[in-house]
């Protein structure tokens, strides 16, 4: 039995084994696991799909399947990777190797960009759903394993937000673009003070810059939260502000405040109530002159003005404080004298071809006269006085003083008195003995030097332009240039020099013009003792052309103009002589007077001084008779500065103040005329003493001093000597030996 049943076993187990290896035959077992193509590590999430069945996937990512031989279709897909498929080809039995799958991530990549510039926007953060990404310096960002949709938020400190969204696989095929518009800040600027907008400010970040409008608005754009602000205009002070992030802006500006301070020139007295004018606005000066500008811009123009002061514009240079220096136009003043401090009041004011009078108690005004005028002042008695009204104080004892409401000018005149000698015509022809006079007046008391410029003989040494001199032909070369070096050499050692012009005793006009020259009975010339014609003095046209000549001389620059022979011939065979005009005293008289008073208004405009020569006998005739000759002291002092009465001892006659011979007295002479002289003269009187010898009377050192001491005692107003030759002892004038 036991023997029957085991092919029955056998039997069965050859159908078991058949069984399974057909069954073995069907079923194949395949193991896999997916990766992350990255960084190789396995993904969990992946969703398999095995000819279309779904089949799970452990937590290491790896998966088993049991399936049949062949080829079958395989699907992976997980979020945030791309979809893999393909056909797996499954061998017999468990010769089928591991399946090893790697997706590959999906990567969302993007730039961000300024809308405007088209620049990367460094830093930015990008919100991919949850995750957050920050720009790299190029604006370039990633997000790895990104599943669409995806929802985007992109800012950027500056920008305006912007959202937008991924909404499929699609849009991860290329890098996303990104554009951020700029912020937009608005603001207004305002004067801190005052409330007011300001236009044309200057408003700017490190990369944006604005202009605000006339109401004060302006526009930035691309301002970070923190940034500086910068904020600028013209006059006033910048300033910077940082940024909140809040908007719109209110920006204020301190005006840059300059003060001004107006002095009066020279004075340095404040002028209050001066009228600043700024950009079309006035302000007035307080009580010490000064005010405050708001907002000088760089180059800005402002005006200064008072009453009685030159206005004066400044252009702003950006100080904090001015000074401004008004140069005065009016002046009150006061001439003393500096010996006695009495006012002066028998003066002339020259400035800007202009002459003014000295009122009472010796006040003057000048109106409309800058500081930058030369002034002249001329008082008979007083050396001319040179002022430059530029400077405060000056020679001679003058000086500026702040009065109101313009300054005071206070002059104190130098007395001064004439101590001179004459120098003739002849010796102008002889430089050097002229230099050494000039150097006797500059070593000893002498201050002074008369000099003939028309000669006795109707020579004229310089350069005459009238019309008359020229065809007369009367002009010395030589002359006229000794005589102009002499002019700068006495104005470089200080000396005062004395034009003397002779004026009717003419021989050239007289023989050059014979119906102007003095005549006989038989129409012909009239000729003196020294063989000379004379000009008529009644006729206007003699008048005119020494006048013009005088105007000549005056311009030269001479301190003084001394007139000689202003009278009728004297000397010779008077009674041959016939005038078409009535010859009477009173004729005579008038037409000397009338000459005189037309000399000194012709002459009027020049500062210079004057002088008329009369005889010396002229003091001592009885009032209101003219010696035959039309001179009296009466009818020409009033117009002169000087009367020089020439009281000559020697020419008095036998006789004459009662002496047998007057040389012998040469100080009773002079004392005596010079007191008569001054008792009739409207003018101050400073004689001429004789330094000659005459009729046999020796004038040595002792009588030549007499005289000087006589005009002194009689207080003259100076004295000075004559000698035809120009010759004179030098002890005489040595005790003043500078």
């Amino acid at each position: 039995m036991r023997k029957g049943l085991l092919p029955l076993f056998f039997a069965i187990g050859c159908a078991f084994a058949i069984a399974l290896f057909s069954r073995a035959s069907q079923e194949v077992r395949v193991k896999g696991h997916i990766l992350d193509a990255e960084d190789n590590h396995p993904i969990p999430a992946a969703r398999l799909t095995w000819d279309g069945e779904i089949l799970p996937i452990t937590s290491s990512g790896e998966f088993h399947i049991t399936t049949k031989r062949g080829v079958h279709y395989l699907s992976i897909k997980a979020p945030g990777y791309w979809r893999w498929k393909g056909q797996v080809k499954v061998a017999y039995f468990s010769f089928n190797p591991k399946l090893v799958i790697h997706l590959k991530p999906k990567i969302l990549r993007g730039q961000v960009f300024d809308k405007l510039d088209r620049v990367p926007i460094p830093g930015a953060k990008v919100q991919v759903n949850d995750v957050t990404l920050t720009a790299d310096s190029y604006g370039h960002f990633a997000l790895e394993r990104a599943e669409p949709p995806l929802k985007l938020k992109v800012q950027a400190d500056g920008y305006i937000p912007w959202e937008g969204t991924v909404p499929s696989d699609n849009y991860l095929l290329s890098p996303v673009e990104i554009f951020l518009e700029p912020n937009v800040i608005t603001g207004k600027i305002m004067d801190a003070l005052s409330g007011e907008p300001l236009a044309q400010a200057r408003i700017h970040t490190d990369d944006w810059e604005a202009t605000s409008d006339g109401n004060g608005y302006f526009t930035l754009r691309r301002v970070l939260t923190g940034e500086e602000i910068s904020a600028t205009a013209q006059g006033y002070i910048p300033r910077i502000f940082y940024f909140n992030g809040k908007a719109p802006l209110e920006l204020l500006l301190q005006p840059r405040l300059a003060y001004i301070t107006v002095w009066e020139k020279l004075t340095g007295r404040p002028l209050p109530g001066a009228e600043v004018q700024f950009r079309g606005q006035k302000f007035d000066t307080d009580a010490l002159g000064k005010a405050s500008l708001k907002a000088p811009v760089l180059g800005e123009h402002i005006t200064i003005s008072a009453p009685y002061h030159l206005p004066l514009e400044i252009i702003f240079e950006g100080q904090e404080e001015i000074y401004a220096e008004l140069s005065p136009t009016f002046w009150q003043g006061r001439l003393t004298d500096s010996s006695e401090g009495k006012p002066v009041t028998d003066a002339l004011i020259y400035v800007n071809n202009t002459v003014l009078t000295v009122g009472e108690d010796g006040l003057f005004t000048l109106a409309n006269v800058p500081e930058s005028s030369k002034i002249t002042i001329k008082a008979p008695g007083y050396a001319l006085l040179h002022l430059d009204l530029a400077q405060p104080t000056g020679p001679g004892g003058w000086e500026i003083k702040p009065c109101s409401p313009f300054p005071c000018l206070n002059v104190k005149l130098e007395p001064f008195k004439v101590k001179g000698i004459y120098i003739p015509f002849v010796l102008l022809d002889e430089p050097e003995r002229v230099w050494e006079l000039v150097e006797l007046v500059d070593k000893t008391e002498l201050n002074a030097i008369v000099v003939d410029v028309k000669s006795d003989r109707g020579f004229l040494a310089f350069p005459s332009q009238v019309p008359l001199a020229k065809e007369l032909g009367v002009v010395k070369e030589k002359e006229a240039q000794t005589l102009q070096k002499l002019l700068e050499l006495c104005k470089e050692k200080g000396i005062y020099i004395i034009a003397r012009m002779v004026i009717f005793k003419d021989h050239p006009l007289a023989t050059g013009h014979p119906e102007l020259a003095v005549k006989r009975g038989d129409g012909t010339i009239w000729i003196d003792r020294e063989k000379l014609g004379w000009g008529n003095p009644f006729r206007e046209e003699v008048w005119e052309y020494n006048i013009e000549l005088a105007k000549e001389v005056a311009a030269l620059g001479f301190d003084e103009i001394q007139f000689d022979y202003i009278r009728f011939p004297s000397d010779g065979d008077l009674s041959a002589i016939v005038y078409e005009e009535p010859n009477t005293r009173e004729t005579r008289t008038k037409a000397i007077r009338e000459f005189i008073a037309r000399m000194a208004e012709a002459l009027r405009p020049f500062p210079v001084f004057t002088s008329v020569d009369v005889f010396g006998l002229t003091v001592w005739v009885e009032k209101g008779g003219d010696m035959g000759i039309g001179q009296r002291v009466e009818d020409v002092s009033p117009y002169v500065d000087y009367l020089c009465p020439m009281v000559y001892p020697s020419t008095f006659a036998l006789g004459a103040l009662g002496y047998d011979n007057p040389a012998l007295y040469p100080y009773e002479v002079v004392y005596r005329s010079t007191i008569e002289a001054r008792k009739r003269s409207a003018a101050l009187v400073r004689p001429w003493l004789q330094h000659y010898s005459l009729y046999g009377v020796t004038y040595d050192l002792e009588r030549l001093q007499a005289q000087k001491q006589a005009a002194e005692d009689a207080e003259a107003w100076g004295w000075t000597f004559w000698n035809a030759g120009g010759v004179y002892n030098e002890k005489l004038f040595s005790s003043g030996l500078k």
